[in-house]
């Protein structure tokens, strides 16, 4: 019994540890899988196609470089523009090294500590970041107009680059947005104009033109459009910064710039180049922004003859951990008056475009490809679309007559949408020798021409010459009617709401078109055409800032600076000065807004940079070996010296001034009993003198030779030092 007992438990140990080798074999297997699984999507590769449409991304961004120099350095110092936190972008890791500060512009900079680095310095940088795709909808509060707040508005006003106060700048911008209230309609219209008339350049990849240049040349890559774009937008009140990313472009990962708008209250990204306006995929990853175009790393070697730096920074390397491709997508309808047409005839063709986010949409119209059936009129057309508002899109089409009578030809219209539910849309045509259109039955009048902003566009169509059942369409880009010809209704006054265009369509089944066009009653305001003010003036100096406002409506205007109301009256044309004081040296921001009736129709900010003048004074003076030395005193540096005395012009050396007691030397003598200038030019305030006489007395003298000892005694001590620093670093001491 004891004997089976054991047995018994022996084989059952035995099937025991059977299973548990099963189980972690299975495990391993398992865990291989998992791996394998995990090298699967550690590697997804995205191409250029699809980043349109990649709506969440996971990625590790590497970041390598070298730093090499000649010269024992004792403290290397790197600053890196790094992913930083955005409103679609979380960095989950850092890496270690990393000691994070900030830098002017407030960016998240990683500030890279090395002590006694050997040349060459290689250093290797992790993170980790997730990003979402932007897009703007109806969760958004799109009414949002109160003014920006302080911290804002010096998003507002002009930079070296970006040079938003310039007359031919404010004039463009001022006519692109014409008749627009609406901020988001606003930024949609200027990135339009720069995105069709600059032209892509990849010559000048490595180059950042200025606003200017680009106006004047239209040309250039995503940092000249984003630069010209940004002047146009604070040109008309909307604060706007550069920003740069890294983003999937047709090379693979590059470095790019995208603008943020402030509206609605938040700051909304705009992609130029790409057309994504208050939408952006997620494969742009963000790093920093700025006020002007101008990107800033930079690295500081502490050390004894320290020499030829060179910092070779790689491109980032970017492995995408996990992905979603899904975009938001519109409704779109594509109809037409009627599916037939005869030869030589025209029609029109509509979409109704229930948009699911705010933003604009690139919509194209192709014909059938083959034999030239149809031609479509202004094939592209980029639509400003509303979260939740209808939109409708028109295009004209013209069958040709040089057809074979013999034949009915069937032409398939294919309507292109990044957005749409079915990317492709399709409408057969037929284009028939056997239909014969009718001649137009009706006639369309607009009650008014000018209508009032918040008002409705009154159509009148008569329709006494058509049968009974002829369809009619009547309207604009943000309504449609389509209208049944009744028995006995010869007219009737159909309303449309004011849109974004200023045109009503009307059109048949027979193919029979006309367009009305109109204006809208107050679209022109009151603008400032020019502001003329120094950039640099003195602290505690009055200086003038002169307004040039045209007053189309004859409004009451007034200006409002720094909170200020200053009133203009009601003339067409005002030309004002305005009188300013700054009390602090530093950068000064001054806000302008031109007020109608109690609101802001128009607002910018103005930099200037107040200065301390620098003092000059001559403390001392010695006349030997037919030299006179003088000792002077400068709270600043000045350049260009001269010296006045006696009706003659004196050029000493050294011909600057730095901040200290500076001996200069001229060669000749100066009469000590005459009055003489001393005068420089500094290059932020101007000219600087200093007047008085010559008088050397005997403690000139030793004053004089004081200084020589001085000067001595310092060159003889640097140069021990020097040495000193030498021995030590060959290791001799």
């Amino acid at each position: 019994m004891m004997k089976i007992m054991n047995e018994l438990t022996f084989k059952s140990v035995k099937r025991s540890a059977s299973k548990k080798r099963s189980v972690v074999m299975s495990c391993l297997f398992l865990m291989l899988i998992l791996c394998f699984l995990g090298k699967i999507i550690y590697a997804i590769e995205l191409s250029p196609e699809e980043a349109r449409y990649v709506s969440f991304m996971e990625a590790r961004v590497i970041m390598e470089g070298v730093v090499s120099f000649n010269g024992k350095a004792d403290e290397l110092v790197i600053n890196i523009s790094v992913p930083s936190f955005s409103p679609w972008q979380q960095v989950l890791e850092y890496p270690k090294d990393c000691h994070l500060v900030r830098d002017e512009e407030n960016n998240t900079i990683c500030q890279l500590r090395v002590a006694d680095p050997t040349s060459p310095y290689h250093y290797h940088l992790e993170f980790r970041v997730r990003t979402e795709a932007f897009y703007l909808t109806n969760d958004y509060e799109m009414n949002n107009l109160s003014s920006p707040p302080l911290s804002i508005w010096k998003y507002l006003a002009p930079t070296e680059n970006i040079q938003s106060d310039a007359p031919e700048i404010r004039e463009l911008a001022r006519k692109i947005v014409s008749g627009t209230s609406d901020d988001f309609k606003k930024v949609a219209k200027l990135a339009i104009w720069v995105n069709r008339n600059v032209k892509y350049d990849e010559r000048y990849a490595t180059e950042n033109k200025d606003a200017l240049w680009v106006l004047k040349h239209r040309r250039g890559v995503c940092a000249e459009f984003t630069t010209l774009f940004i002047a146009l937008a604070r040109a008309v009140g909307i604060p706007a910064k550069y920003s740069y990313v890294y983003a999937l472009g047709k090379n693979g990962w590059e470095s790019h710039a995208i603008a943020e708008v402030y509206i609605y209250g938040r700051w909304i990204p705009v992609d130029v180049l790409w057309l994504e306006i208050g939408n952006l995929d997620a494969t742009h990853v963000y790093f920093s922004s700025y006020r002007d175009n101008k990107i800033s790393n930079d690295i500081m070697i502490k050390g004894v003859g320290v020499a030829d730096v060179k910092w070779d920074a790689k491109d980032p390397i970017f492995d995408v951990i996990s992905a979603e491709k899904k975009l938001p997508r519109d409704k779109i309808v594509l109809e037409t008056a009627s599916s037939k047409m005869s030869f030589g005839r025209e029609n029109v063709i509509f979409a109704k475009i229930l948009p699911s986010t705010t933003k604009v949409d690139r919509l194209i119209l192709l014909p059938c490809k083959g034999a030239s059936i149809m031609e479509v009129k202004d094939k592209e057309r980029y639509v400003i679309e509303k979260a939740g508002e209808e939109h409708y899109v028109y295009w004209r089409v013209f069958s040709s007559k040089n057809l074979d009578p013999r034949y009915e030809y069937l032409c398939p219209l294919t309507l292109n949408s990044y957005y749409g539910r079915e990317k492709v849309k399709v409408l057969n045509m037929t284009v028939t020798p056997e239909a014969h259109p009718a001649p137009r039955c009706w006639s369309a009048v607009l009650t008014r021409r000018e209508v009032p902003r918040d008002g409705e566009i009154k159509v009148l169509l008569n329709t006494g010459g058509c049968d009974e059942g002829t369809k009619i369409y009547v309207g604009n880009d943000v309504k449609l009617y389509r209208v049944n010809v009744e028995s006995g209704v010869k007219s009737q006054i159909l309303f449309l709401p004011v849109g974004s265009e200023r045109t009503v369509h009307i059109f048949d089944t027979a193919g029979n078109y006309l367009a009305l066009n109109f204006t809208v009653a107050g679209a022109t305001r009151a603008f400032i055409k020019k502001i003329v003010y120094p950039r640099t003036v003195r602290v505690n100096s009055t200086f003038n800032i002169t307004f040039e406002i045209s007053n189309p409506p004859g409004e009451n205007l007034s200006l409002k600076i720094n909170g200020k109301e200053v009133a203009l009256g009601s003339r067409k044309e005002i030309l004002t000065t305005v009188p300013m004081r700054v009390e602090k040296a530093g950068e000064y921001y001054i806000k302008v807004e031109l007020m109608e009736g109690g609101k802001s129709v128009e607002r910018t900010m103005l930099t200037v940079h107040a200065i301390v003048p620098p003092k000059i004074e001559v403390r001392s003076a010695y006349i030997y070996d037919n030299e006179t030395h003088l000792y002077v005193l400068s709270s600043g540096v000045c350049k260009n010296i001269t010296i006045l005395s006696s009706g003659k012009v004196w050029r000493p050396t050294p011909s600057e001034l730095e901040k200290g007691t500076n001996h200069i030397v001229i060669e000749g003598v100066l009469d000590t009993n005459s009055p003489i200038t001393l005068r420089c030019f500094d290059e932020s305030s101007g000219i600087v003198e200093w007047k008085g006489t010559l008088k050397s007395s005997p403690l000139d003298v030793l004053y004089f030779y004081f200084q020589q000892l001085l000067e001595r005694a310092k060159s003889i001590m640097s140069g021990l030092l020097a040495q000193l620093k030498i021995l030590m670093v060959s290791g001799s001491w």
